[in-house]
């Protein structure tokens, strides 16, 4: 789920507008609801699945989202 298309805080750094934090987090319900179908690790804008950023799936982004998650999960374990 992309923050920036929510009035957020954190707009100003992906977007210049967003729909009400209110929407997004009823979005980001819908997605975790059980009885919805969703593609895990997929990219989604609103509710939709789309393809997501090419640099997303740039082989030097994917290790370093590895490695920043392992050290997350080191962390917390």
């Amino acid at each position: 789920m992309h923050p920036g298309i929510c009035d957020t805080a954190l707009l100003p750094l992906y977007a210049h507008a967003g729909d009400p934090a209110s929407e997004g987090a009823a979005r980001v319900a819908r997605l975790c609801d059980p009885d919805t179908e969703i593609l895990p690790g997929a990219y989604y804008d609103h509710t939709a699945l789309s393809p997501a950023a090419p640099v997303a799936t740039e082989g030097r982004t994917v290790r370093r989202l590895c490695k920043v998650a392992d050290q997350i999960v080191g962390l917390a374990a």
